[in-house]
């Protein structure tokens, strides 16, 4: 009896020496904040999203076990776990400072989210659920990201606490995106090509340079010209009736590339901003062996252009900034860990297969 006496003695005794352990034996919550307790399945979407960052974590080495790496002097598993009492924190501190600003979600925003959380799950629902994530509770994390993004939007948005000026954006959409027309033309590579591939090769490279000539005479539009290609690497004829098939006008089919994109590579986006002039001649570029044709345009050409990317550019210039606010609101949260919970919902029991 006196033994046992000790031992609840000692474990009372750690519970006083470190008051933010959890000394429990309930595993349904792992994180308490002030009565505000993160659920079992909750922390498991946390560290199921953790898990899937780690490959792409520079220090990452897909040639060993996944378990037996360090990621930024971290063992895999407690990088996970980091990551995911991170999210945790973040979690509570979005939905917190949401309700301080008295914010609230409209109707269409929160269709938008029932339809992102429909979509998600008719494809990896069932891998939620065997890792113990229901569906209500994925649908939590939607909605928190869609609160962070609205938080985002009441700071450095029109009319916000700290409002970006509009001339600012758009020097920023200047100098930082490029709007472009883009289409490839894949070479046949190796060390033994057949005479038929490299007589493929030959014409590939001949029609690309024919190509841009098209289009810089304005003989064939972009699209046009992106259709004959089409047809030249599926090995089919092409004939000037298939032109009605081009549905899409060249202004429907450009894209914006950042400057600082690697895709398709950091080479390729640089020859972009470097060699290809805005309302300029289109541009053959070429590297390893893809032929790139390329047009540039003016990003301002039209008004609702920068309004439809405004929010990304917004994102490009603040996102730095805004994660570190969050940072300050993370920092002020009092956390309990139920290390109990932590152990029992460990990194190595999550099955993304």
């Amino acid at each position: 009896m006196k033994i046992f006496s000790r031992i609840i003695a000692a474990a009372l005794a750690v519970c006083m020496v470190l008051p933010f352990t959890a000394c429990s034996g309930d595993t349904t919550w792992v994180y308490d904040y002030d009565g505000e307790k993160i659920s079992a399945g909750l922390y498991i979407a946390f560290t199921m999203s953790a898990y899937t960052q780690v490959s792409s974590q520079e220090e990452y080495d897909s040639e060993k076990d996944f378990f037996d790496q360090t990621i930024e002097e971290k063992t895999t598993e407690q990088w996970i776990i980091d990551k995911a009492q991170e999210m945790a924190d973040e979690y509570v501190a979005t939905n917190r400072k949401f309700d301080e600003l008295g914010l609230t979600l409209t109707e269409e925003e929160q269709a938008e989210i029932d339809n992102s959380v429909e979509s998600v799950w008719s494809y990896y629902g069932t891998m939620y659920e065997d890792n113990g994530v229901a569906k209500t509770t994925y649908a939590k994390l939607v909605e928190t990201q869609q609160k962070r993004q609205k938080i985002f939007m009441k700071y450095y948005g029109e009319g916000g606490l700290e409002e970006v000026p509009v001339d600012q954006l758009e020097t920023h959409f200047k100098e930082n995106f490029a709007s472009v027309n883009i289409f490839s033309i894949t070479l046949n590579s190796g060390d033994d090509l057949t005479d038929e591939q490299k007589e493929q090769n030959e014409e590939r490279e001949a029609k690309a340079q024919e190509y841009v000539d098209l289009i810089n005479s304005g003989e064939k539009t972009f699209n046009e010209v992106r259709d004959m290609a089409t047809h030249l690497l599926a090995d089919t004829e092409h004939d000037d009736e298939d032109a009605d098939d081009v549905i899409e006008d060249d202004d429907e089919t450009k894209t914006y590339v950042h400057i600082d994109s690697t895709s398709p590579s950091e080479k390729l986006v640089q020859s972009i901003f470097n060699d290809v002039k805005v309302d300029g001649e289109a541009k053959l570029l070429k590297e390893d062996n893809t032929y790139y044709i390329v047009k540039r345009y003016d990003v301002m050409e039209d008004e609702k252009n920068f309004e439809e990317m405004r929010e990304t550019i917004l994102g490009d210039v603040k996102s730095d900034d805004f994660v570190k606010e969050v940072e300050s609101w993370t920092s002020q949260l009092t956390r309990v860990t139920n290390d109990a919970a932590v152990k029992r919902y460990s990194p190595r029991n999550i099955n993304l297969g």
